[in-house]
């Protein structure tokens, strides 16, 4: 479910940066799953505000 991670995260406002990010580097998101070796399925629900990934996007180095 969507929601605040426990450090605070909007899922909805997380995955709106990564998708936004990735589309401004034109990547697809199989292309970010294999620089971030994570499942499609992680970024998908990132980007849909399902879920929130391990690592804050900034040190993921997509912020």
């Amino acid at each position: 479910m969507a929601g605040k991670g426990a450090d605070g995260m909007d899922a909805k406002a997380t995955g709106g940066l990564i998708a936004r990010r990735r589309k401004e580097k034109n990547w697809s998101q199989g292309e970010l799953t294999e620089w971030l070796h994570v499942t499609d399925k992680a970024v998908s629900r990132w980007e849909t505000g399902w879920g929130l990934p391990d690592e804050n996007p900034w040190a993921l180095g997509l912020a």
